[in-house]
């Protein structure tokens, strides 16, 4: 007779915490540590290493028989939940409102400087960033946080434990207003996945905010050190 070995909660904190901390912080200290002892401040790549971390979790996911597979590519319609969708629209309204304000009056040089100094990179950026880092984020961040990890806590501490976790993959950035950010739109973007069971709905409410941000003018503290110096 074949038993199944579940892991343990104690396990799966274990793990929730080396996934969604430790390797965020591990990239962080990286190229400070590497400067200290050579010289040299070496950093890996984010993108690279989001895509080989999306490749494991997809694998393991696909291999979960208890796993609902519907939810990589179901869109919810918009008339049965169509107060899903207005909600999404007004957070945006509001978020894009807020941002706007706050860059002009923080850094008012910076509006719209990504898509009038780099054009062909910001449409680029507009085109890949949802395909290449927004959905794999989503499968990381909600899908399997919400499938492995969410059961471990407290149901009053899942959502902002889910948000933390989003925002402290941006850590290796190294500046707080990623990490403030993208922790307001992980609240959002996994409330919109557990309202829907939705990850392309979670991830077209995720590109909106990024791909806005990025034109705007925010997206100087959203690129990693090697990207950004190479716009300078």
């Amino acid at each position: 007779m074949n038993t199944v070995c579940r892991p343990t909660k104690f396990r799966l904190v274990t793990e929730f915490i080396l996934l969604y901390l430790g390797i965020p912080l591990f990239l962080r200290i990286l190229p400070i540590a590497s400067k200290r002892m050579t010289g040299y401040a070496f950093s890996l790549p984010i993108i690279p290493v989001l895509l080989i971390i999306f490749i494991i979790i997809l694998y393991i996911l696909r291999k979960d028989k208890s796993f609902n597979k519907r939810v990589f590519f179901y869109i919810p319609s918009i008339k049965k939940n169509f107060k899903q969708y207005y909600l999404i629209g007004i957070r945006f309204l509001i978020g894009a409102t807020i941002l706007t304000i706050l860059l002009l009056n923080l850094y008012p040089h910076a509006i719209l400087s990504f898509p009038k100094n780099n054009p062909k990179f910001w449409c680029l950026v507009m085109l890949c960033y949802p395909l290449i880092s927004v959905y794999p984020q989503g499968v990381i961040y909600r899908a399997f946080y919400e499938h492995r990890y969410a059961k471990c806590f407290h149901p009053s501490l899942q959502i902002f434990l889910g948000a933390l976790a989003f925002s402290f993959a941006h850590l290796p950035f190294g500046n707080i207003y990623a990490l403030l950010f993208t922790f307001i739109g992980g609240l959002m973007f996994l409330s919109t996945y557990r309202a829907t069971n939705s990850l392309i709905l979670a991830a077209f409410e995720h590109a909106l905010f990024g791909d806005f941000l990025f034109t705007i003018g925010w997206g100087q503290f959203f690129f990693h050190a090697g990207t950004l110096a190479a716009l300078s």
